[in-house]
């Protein structure tokens, strides 16, 4: 059976679970009768239901490892009396009343 260009260009932009759903409606004679909205909505439940399937199998696999989620909120460091952030590059002056903010 020869590769369908649509199943390479999914496969290689990461849509897999696209490609799966596109290859099985292709085969049913059911799928033929569908509209387009009904069969692209079709195709964007394998999408989601395979990168369900994925996350579910990574997230015991990463906390079994000790590896925790990394958090959405950081920490941001002001010198005083500027509004840009410290910078690794560029340390205040030691004795400035930034350094002891910034370090």
């Amino acid at each position: 059976m020869l590769a369908h260009p649509t199943l390479e260009q999914l496969h290689a932009l990461g849509l897999h679970g696209l490609a799966k759903g596109f290859k099985e409606l292709e085969n049913k004679t059911e799928a033929r009768g569908l509209d387009h909205a009904e069969w692209l909505g079709l195709l964007l439940e394998y999408e989601m239901t395979l990168r369900r399937q994925n996350s579910s199998k990574r997230a015991p696999e990463s906390l079994a490892c000790g590896i925790k989620p990394a958090s959405r909120t950081s920490t941001i460091k002001f010198r005083a009396g500027s509004i840009a952030p410290c910078s690794s590059n560029s340390p205040p002056a030691i004795g400035s009343p930034s350094a002891a903010i910034c370090s």
